[in-house]
């Protein structure tokens, strides 16, 4: 017969087996997301590249097509998504913005939030058909400007480590005019919509 110490101690090795029973599953989903990252598979890919540090934008003057100033001042308040392309937006062009747009329509009632800001880099105005199916995007905007103003643009980007240049390559910039992420053409709809929802979800500006 079992005296009182040992039943008091197989009572608490009871005890706290059923403890660990009921809080083991808690615990692996919380190492599980801490180090979701390191858990991915190996052969995982991430498509939204982090800009590490954010780099804020300096002043540019650029122009939308009525010939209104478009500068710093007019990104900051939105999110915004810059896509640097010539005069003729050709397949890769439009098959991204109708991807950014896809993106957009998911956030629901916070798309209002997001814009796309074409910058046509050539001399050039933007051919008709060009000018006709970015008129079909809702908060679509084209800006151009001088090549001059185009090139120092530019190499704020270019600084990113990302060439602005890169067929199908857009760039992210938060609210406070800060370059954050980079996306290649290889990104799918799913990995904007994550990181969109992720970022309008979670931050009270723009």
């Amino acid at each position: 017969m079992n005296n009182p110490n040992q039943l008091r101690n197989k009572n608490r090795r009871n005890f706290v087996l059923l403890v660990v029973v009921f809080l083991m599953p808690m615990i692996v989903a919380w190492l599980v997301l801490k180090n979701i990252d390191t858990l991915k598979p190996s052969g995982s890919r991430n498509f939204g590249e982090l800009i590490q540090p954010a780099r804020p934008l300096q002043e540019f003057t650029l122009q939308l097509r009525d010939g209104v100033k478009f500068g710093l001042d007019e990104v900051r308040g939105k999110w915004n998504i810059f896509y640097f392309n010539k005069s003729e937006c050709a397949q890769t062009c439009q098959e991204t913005f109708t991807k950014l747009h896809q993106a957009r329509l998911g956030q629901g009632r916070e798309m209002h939030r997001l814009r796309f800001l074409y910058v046509n880099t050539d001399s050039a105005t933007v051919t008709e058909q060009t000018l006709q199916f970015i008129k079909s995007l809702p908060e679509t905007k084209i800006i151009s400007g001088t090549q001059e103003e185009l090139i120092k643009l530019e190499a704020q980007f270019e600084a990113t480590g990302k060439s602005p240049k890169e067929e199908g390559r857009f760039f992210l910039i938060d609210p406070n005019g800060n370059i954050m992420m980079t996306y290649s053409k290889e990104s799918f709809v799913r990995d904007l919509l994550k990181d969109l929802d992720h970022l309008l979800k979670y931050s009270q500006i723009g």
